[in-house]
């Protein structure tokens, strides 16, 4: 694993299933990229879709996302095909965020993650609660085969069996417990008004 970039010098796409995107991750995410906004798929959509296969970017249902001003109202609006296309080519970043404080059920991404040698010992129980990871622009796709994450957060189901994964245990180098403000650096603004952007990436 490696220290996370500055999302505000990247190009990222959120897939999160968090449509409200209030107190929680996502919003963290789209408050620390505020007017410029980010390019947003919401989970839903990828039921069904095989994820240990590339799924090409310009294919899936992106819409943008902005919040001009911390705690307004998030501004949303699906982009067109031909804009799709465009943002497919400079999307660099990956980031992944899940429901806050409640896991949901491994899915799609959960199985393409299980195909990743980089994630190799990832058990059928465990789901994505927080991913960073970079995406090269010039093949377009998402391969979750194929990523290395910067960050993983991953939260087990079965919590009663294996306490190491219980939430807020993340996967770093040698498997060891990664702090989450090394997530907060890359994504929260230096002059965050409301000041609890840590808080709501750790929940």
């Amino acid at each position: 694993m490696a220290t996370p970039p500055a999302l505000a010098r990247r190009t990222p796409l959120l897939l999160t299933p968090d449509q409200y995107c209030s107190d929680s991750a996502c919003e963290a995410v789209v408050r620390g990229r505020g007017a410029a906004g980010v390019h947003v798929v919401l989970t839903s959509v990828l039921e069904g879709v095989d994820l240990t296969q590339p799924v090409a970017i310009a294919d899936l249902a992106i819409e943008m996302w902005a919040q001009a001003t911390v705690g307004g109202e998030i501004q949303r609006r699906k982009l067109t095909a031909s804009e799709r296309h465009a943002a497919a080519t400079r999307i660099d970043y990956l980031v992944v965020t899940a429901w806050p404080y409640y896991p949901a059920e491994p899915g799609p991404i959960e199985a393409g993650l299980r195909a990743n040698p980089a994630v190799a010992g990832m058990g059928a129980r465990e789901v994505v609660r927080f991913l960073m990871a970079p995406l090269d622009p010039a093949e377009g796709a998402i391969v979750f085969a194929g990523l290395t994450p910067d960050l993983l957060d991953l939260s087990l189901l079965d919590r009663a069996l294996a306490i190491p994964l219980a939430p807020r245990n993340l996967q770093g180098a040698g498997n060891l417990s990664v702090d989450m403000a090394a997530a907060a650096a890359a994504i929260c603004r230096a002059d965050d008004p409301s000041g609890n952007c840590l808080s709501l990436l750790e929940r």
